[in-house]
């Protein structure tokens, strides 16, 4: 009979210890019932500790779901981004042969994201460096683990329809092309995962993550009143916040001013239950709970992280935050970024009631022939022309609304020509560059393309010989605020639009003047359907473009009117050469 090997417990220690080593090198902890969070927790770390949401509880079920069609409409800095890329790697890790791709805005912050969040989580934790991996391919837009593979990627077209995957997540898409964003569905049609997640601060209203939101079962991060058990929906409103000082003409705090802070005892505020006053704890997770509004709907999970939905903000901290971009004049990056609201006041985008004020018969009325009249042509397949009343139309009323195929165009303005006497026009040179031209010269050299281009209110572009003038450029801001200015002052009169009323109000609406600190305020379109606040401004920007003309001391406008006349080859010649030798090809 062998003897037993006098192992002592500092040797058996050893043993266990190089074992359980080994055992980590080749497989992470996990089982059949371990929730996303759990194995994150288990087998992640965070700052050389283990990964904990102490303290952002509310992101438990968040990590957890796995819901393949998933909106969150956030604020920031609460710590969504990292969780969404723990998702990410918990779920290619343990559902090894599967492909994921983790979108973001644009290149930087694809390149910075991949840099400072992700390369160090794959490289620092154990799980992510078995012996399976020690070569597995990696750069740092490409992740190998195992058999499974991650893909960092930005918005662009070559991105969105180049890998196929087997889960999506999309952070920030607000900052995102919503275009390129679209294509990336096209990713999973091969899948049986077809998971899909979209993450984001607000913008603006019924845009990007809020339209998103808005279609699921929008959950809420609910709390429930310790001393009297009553659930409800805390907020950074009068309803819930006690401020001592605070005065009483000040209905929505967001109208606190710098000066009402030598009043308000702001270390004084709390939360209270609106039940009974008392003041609720939002840090103990087991009087928080996340509530469906309309639980019937389960094809779209919504979650909303609202700044009360962590105890890691304080009222102080809120009420800086506004300060700050009240002093950079940007009170929608306070909405959107701390609030994470999408934002509705300011003059950013134009109120239905603005636009139903402008609205006046749907019949076009009758104009004696050769009454002169002013057009505005928004091109593409179907063109948007917008027909003024009078030769001015920055300062006349519209009489005509319709929509041409752009096959029929030309054939459309040689009968306007034929009818009216057209003055004054402008068209949008791209797209459809040949069609602009054919165009210009059906209207007789009146109906010019313009280009947006440039940060002049208008500037003539010349042929290479210096001579004659071939089309516009202008300030695509500055011709939109026109029609912004003419809207809301309730000064431009439509009518003629027949059954278009609905189509007006959308494409009118579906468009947002966005304004950031230091950077050029640019216009941005919600969706497609904004065609006819582009016909409108070509048509009200025209004006400028008759001034020139008449101003004109030298013969180059009608030097080109009668060449267009002869032939409207020669003045595609002309800009095509205009193109390549002096701008360069345009896209």
């Amino acid at each position: 009979m062998l003897a037993t090997p006098p192992y002592t417990d500092k040797m058996s220690n050893h043993l266990v210890q190089a074992f359980a080593e080994q055992i980590r090198a080749r497989y992470s902890i996990d089982s059949l019932n371990m929730s996303v969070s759990d194995w994150c927790a288990r087998n992640t770390t965070l700052r050389n500790k283990p990964f904990s949401i102490k303290g952002y509880e509310f992101q438990r079920q968040i990590l957890d779901d796995m819901h393949p069609n998933l909106w969150c409409e956030k604020i920031s800095q609460v710590g969504l981004s990292e969780l969404q890329i723990r998702k990410m790697l918990a779920f290619l890790e343990r559902n090894q042969g599967t492909t994921g791709i983790f979108s973001l805005p644009d290149q930087p912050v694809r390149d910075r994201f991949a840099k400072t969040r992700v390369k160090p989580l794959v490289d620092g934790d154990e799980v992510f460096n078995k012996e399976r991996d020690k070569n597995a391919t990696r750069s740092a837009l490409l992740y190998q683990l195992g058999q499974s593979f991650l893909h960092l990627s930005d918005c662009t077209e070559g991105s969105a329809t180049s890998t196929s995957a087997d889960i999506l997540l999309h952070d920030e898409i607000d900052l995102s092309d919503q275009s390129m964003l679209a294509l990336f569905g096209s990713r999973l049609q091969h899948s049986s995962w077809k998971v899909r997640q979209f993450f984001s601060t607000p913008t603006h209203v019924s845009f990007g993550i809020d339209a998103g939101f808005a279609s699921t079962d929008q959950n809420e991060y609910l709390c429930r009143c310790a001393a009297c058990g009553h659930w409800q929906l805390p907020d950074f409103t009068r309803q819930f916040v006690i401020m001592p000082g605070l005065p009483d003409e000040i209905a929505c705090f967001s109208e606190i001013e710098e000066h009402h802070t030598h009043e308000i005892d702001i270390g004084g505020a709390f939360v209270h239950c609106e039940k009974c006053f008392r003041p609720l704890d939002l840090s103990d997770p087991e009087l928080r709970e996340w509530v469906p509004t309309y639980p019937s709907r389960t094809l779209a999970r919504g979650y909303r992280v609202r700044p009360f939905s962590t105890s890691q903000l304080s009222i102080s901290y809120i009420i800086q935050e506004l300060l700050t971009y009240k002093r950079l004049s940007f009170i929608r990056g306070w909405w959107n970024t701390v609030m994470g609201r999408a934002f509705t006041g300011g003059n950013e985008r134009l109120a239905v009631a603005d636009i139903e004020a402008c609205l006046d018969s749907p019949q076009m009325p009758d104009l004696p022939e050769g009454e002169p009249i002013s057009v505005g042509i928004d091109s593409g397949i179907m063109c948007h022309v917008t027909l003024f009343k009078g030769a001015d139309p920055l300062n006349s009323p519209i009489f005509s609304m319709e929509v041409v195929h752009s096959e029929r165009l030309v054939e459309h303005i040689t009968m306007l020509a034929k009818r009216y006497r057209i003055v004054t026009g402008g068209m949008d040179r791209h797209p459809q560059t040949v069609l602009a031209n054919q165009v210009l010269a059906a209207s007789g050299g009146k109906i010019w393309p313009i280009e947006y281009r440039g940060s002049q209110e208008l500037h003539p572009i010349k042929d290479p010989t210096g001579e004659n003038t071939i089309y516009f450029q202008c300030d695509r801001t500055a011709l939109l605020d026109k029609v912004q200015t003419r809207v809301r002052g309730h000064n431009l009169k439509m009518a003629g639009f027949g059954i278009q009323k609905q189509v007006i109000i959308n494409h009118l609406t579906n468009m947002v003047r966005d304004e950031k600190p230091k950077e050029p305020a640019r216009w941005c379109k919600l969706s497609e359907d904004d065609h006819y606040f582009h016909s409108i401004g070509f048509g009200i920007t025209s004006s400028v473009i008759a001034e020139y003309i008449s101003n004109s001391s030298n013969s180059d406008v009608r030097q080109v009117v009668s060449l267009i006349g002869v032939n409207a080859q020669k003045i595609n010649n002309l800009l095509n050469t205009k193109n390549t030798i002096a701008n360069g090809p345009l896209g």
